[in-house]
């Protein structure tokens, strides 16, 4: 591969593995579209959705924020198991800027070729209750430390959970400082005909879609134009060479983590008075 499209996580520790992080391609599925399974045929949605990579989270994890700006009024649960593994107090998800924000403190270095910066945000269409993830761009082709993952609780005296192996962070590589290179326009359809022809054509081939399905001539439920990639009036394919149903993001060569048996999930529930669940 050439040098210029590596991108590199050092691990900061060389006798110390990472805390369970675990880096992988982000998948195409979300647990909630498993449940609409008409969500799929959203392409642009499951195309973001695997747009990058994704750091998982550890272990289980409960916090709760009491409602103060103070950083003392987030609490935080972590498996005690994994924490006797990693033979060290919880250090790497705290309140570290101002109450009401998780934060998670990575111990490792992630370096992109030159020109190449990283949206950190949270993983595309996937949720948790009650807390919202943090997005931030990162100069990662001259950065020689770390940076942190944060989400924001959106209500106080509600237990927030991360299970094991949910997406906790997205890494997605971007050009630097790419929206700098555009001018952005507004104009009037009709001073493009060619395209206010093919769009009037989608409008037409829609209601007509609809009209033809109540009368019972066809039971197709989509017209699969986009996820086809073909213009509505032509039939012909458009951009063959960039439309994509699916990305094929490369797996970590290594990760050299915590072996997966050397922990379990905890068995017990923490129970907090007077706190609304959010699950």
């Amino acid at each position: 591969m050439e040098k210029d499209k590596n991108i590199t996580v050092y691990r900061t520790f060389d006798n110390k593995p990472l805390p369970g992080w675990q880096f992988h391609a982000a998948p195409p599925k979300r647990a909630w579209m498993d449940e609409y399974i008409h969500m799929y045929r959203c392409l642009p949605m499951t195309i973001a959705n695997q747009n990058g990579w994704v750091i998982e989270c550890p272990c289980d994890i409960q916090a709760v924020w009491f409602g103060s700006q103070d950083r003392r009024s987030m609490h935080f649960w972590v498996d005690p198991e994994y924490n006797s593994v990693m033979n060290s107090e919880n250090h790497w998800v705290k309140c570290h800027f101002v109450g009401g924000v998780i934060t998670f403190e990575f111990d490792f270095i992630i370096r992109t070729p030159p020109g190449v910066n990283l949206l950190v945000r949270g993983a595309p269409n996937f949720f948790v209750n009650g807390a919202v993830p943090l997005e931030g761009v990162v100069e990662t082709d001259w950065l020689n430390y770390s940076f942190t993952m944060n989400w924001r609780v959106t209500e106080p005296n509600k237990i927030i959970y991360f299970k094991k192996g949910d997406p906790i962070c997205f890494l997605q590589p971007i050009p630097h400082n790419y929206a700098e290179k555009f001018d952005f326009n507004i104009d009037f359809l009709n001073n493009n005909p060619e395209l206010a022809e093919k769009f009037h054509a989608y409008h037409a081939s829609r209601a007509n879609f609809s009209e033809s399905k109540k009368a019972g001539k066809h039971n197709e439920d989509w017209q699969r134009h986009y996820f086809n990639g073909t213009d509505v009036k032509s039939g012909i394919k458009m951009g063959t060479d960039s439309h994509a149903i699916k990305l094929n993001i490369k797996e970590p060569a290594s990760q050299n983590l915590i072996a997966e048996e050397q922990f379990t999930k905890p068995t017990h529930t923490d129970v907090v008075p007077n706190l609304k669940v959010v699950k």
